[in-house]
């Protein structure tokens, strides 16, 4: 993961993992199915091992909780190590290395970006995402679409505060079907 420079130091990116449908449709990052392969695998692993911090709502922070069988041995023992942040003003849950946000939102991730270190890893919480999107808190948006047609669901970042241009800086076809297209946002004239 690169880092931007700033004042000779690198600083943190905010890197934001969606799951979708070929129509559009979100997928549950936590129970990708049968799209989930060796590359898959492989490539959350990645993510997460070079991510300093993980940045989640409530509801993402509890799907990661309560589905523990559902990863490989290390990357469960990462997921409950790595410090999350988490946006919500219910008390932090107790051993699993959360932190709080509350209040100002943008102002703490854009001082969390700030910080030296790997990614902050928005991690299968599109609500949060279109929020930081709408902020221009995110760096790298990963979106991995499932080779299925889904219909009816909620939409990706259906929330998003303003038209933003995006670059394709990364195009990876899984075993699966799946692909996954990697976007920064694109530079203002």
């Amino acid at each position: 993961m690169r880092g931007r420079r700033v004042s000779g130091g690198s600083v943190s990116e905010v890197v934001a993992v969606v799951h979708v449908s070929m129509d559009g449709v979100l997928q549950e990052t936590a129970s990708p199915g049968k799209f989930w392969c060796r590359e898959h695998a492989e490539l959350h692993h990645g993510l997460l091992y070079a991510a300093r911090a993980l940045l989640l709502g409530l509801p993402a922070l509890e799907r990661l909780m309560y589905a523990p069988a559902a990863y490989p041995g290390d990357f469960a023992a990462r997921l409950r190590q790595i410090p999350k942040y988490v946006v919500s003003t219910a008390p932090a849950e107790p051993g699993w290395n959360t932190i709080r946000v509350t209040g100002d939102l943008a102002g703490r991730v854009a001082e969390l970006r700030a910080e030296p270190g790997g990614t902050l890893l928005v991690y299968g919480d599109v609500e949060l995402a279109g929020v930081l999107i709408g902020h221009g808190l995110v760096d790298e948006l990963k979106l991995f679409i499932r080779p299925v047609l889904s219909g009816t669901g909620p939409r990706l970042l259906n929330e998003a505060a303003e038209h933003t241009e995006w670059r394709l800086t990364g195009v990876m076809t899984l075993g699966s079907g799946a692909v996954v297209l990697d976007y920064r946002p694109a530079p203002r004239c």
